[in-house]
C-alpha cells in the first residue's frame, strides 16, 4: 500500500526564490574579479561601470588593483584599452569629487554670509 502525500510533502521541483545579500566588500570583490578575468572587453568595462556607479569614490583603490593586475596579465582583449579606460574613469571620479567638494564649501559659504 503506497503511503498518501500530505500538503506538507511538496514534490522537489517547487521553487522557492531565494535573495542572498553581499556586503559592500564582497560586491566589489566580484565586479573587481569579473573585470580582471572576463573574457570580452565590453564585460570588463561593464564591471568597472557598475563599480563606478555603485561606489563612486570608494571604487578608486579597487580600479587601481584592477589596472596593477591587468599589466600583468596577458592575453586579455584590448588590455591596454582597457587600463587607460580604467585610468580615465579614476581620472572623472576624481574630478567629481572635487567639484562635489567645491559645491559643498560655497553652499557652506553662502549659508553663513
Amino acid at each position: 500500500m503506497r503511503k498518501k502525500s500530505t500538503a506538507g510533502d511538496s514534490p522537489p521541483s517547487s521553487f522557492e526564490r531565494t535573495t542572498i545579500f553581499f556586503t559592500d566588500e564582497q560586491d566589489m570583490a566580484f565586479l573587481k574579479d569579473d573585470a580582471i578575468f572576463s573574457d570580452t572587453f565590453n564585460s570588463r568595462r561593464k564591471a568597472v561601470d557598475e563599480l563606478a556607479k555603485r561606489y563612486k569614490q570608494r571604487a578608486i583603490p579597487v580600479i587601481r588593483e584592477i589596472i596593477d593586475a591587468c599589466s600583468t596579465l596577458k592575453g586579455q582583449e584590448d588590455n591596454d584599452v582597457f587600463i587607460r579606460y580604467c585610468q580615465m574613469f579614476i581620472e572623472e571620479l576624481l574630478e567629481s569629487s572635487k567639484t562635489a567638494s567645491r559645491r559643498n564649501n560655497n553652499s557652506n559659504s553662502k549659508s553663513t554670509d
